[in-house]
């Protein structure tokens, strides 16, 4: 299993820059990035923008905003991504129980993918999410869009990647080899990889163990 280490600018240059805005991005661009991250919501109007907490801070929560009533620095995700011109973008799409703008039905990663296919982006994003329902929407929606499975060190994703995977991603995902399983700093990266593996999923499955992030230096 061959390894690839990669500039991934988390946020953007958000060091130096305000995270996930056009400035972030830019400036990452500029000091050299392989990949930026970035953070996708909704608003109340279905606009897609670019944010990783659910609420803005004396706000309140994005998902009950129109886009017209957002910070001028907060952007959309064309605008993230018309920004990242030279750089791969990891689109994570934002799904959590525990956020005012969880969304049971994952229409915003059935939005995004049909964005990607919209602008034609499907050579130049990775859709993730910690979510396995969202990457699943994505697949249904779009199968040619790159995916990845999200993970934190300290979980365990072995038995999803031996069980849940099979029952949940469809059997084309499966055997075109399309789905991803990204994990972030694991110590269960390299297990999972075989495990997928033995398991057939014939998935292109990437460690990324302690990537480097863009910070200013």
């Amino acid at each position: 299993m061959s390894a690839t280490t990669a500039v991934i600018a988390h946020r953007g240059a958000s060091a130096v820059r305000r995270e996930n805005t056009v400035e972030a991005f830019v400036e990452a661009r500029r000091l050299g990035a392989d990949m930026v991250e970035l953070d996708v919501r909704r608003t109340r109007d279905g606009a897609l923008v670019v944010h990783h907490d659910a609420s803005l801070t004396g706000v309140g929560p994005i998902v009950g905003l129109r886009r017209d009533q957002l910070p001028p620095w907060l952007p959309t995700l064309d605008e993230a991504v018309d920004a990242c011109v030279g750089m791969v973008v990891n689109i994570e799409v934002k799904s959590s129980p525990l956020d005012p703008d969880f969304d049971e039905h994952r229409w915003v990663a059935a939005r995004v993918a049909e964005r990607v296919g919209e602008r034609a982006w499907r050579a130049r994003v990775l859709v993730s999410s910690f979510d396995l329902a969202s990457v699943d929407r994505v697949r249904a929606v779009d199968d040619a869009i790159p995916t990845a499975l999200l993970t934190l060190p300290g979980i365990d994703t072995r038995e999803a990647a031996a069980t849940e995977s099979h029952r949940r991603i469809p059997a084309r995902t499966r055997q075109t080899g399309t789905t991803l399983l990204v994990l972030l700093s694991s110590r269960f990266a390299v297990s999972l990889c075989h495990q997928v593996s033995n398991k057939s999923l014939e998935s292109k499955c990437h460690p990324m163990t302690a990537p480097k992030m863009v910070r200013g230096q």
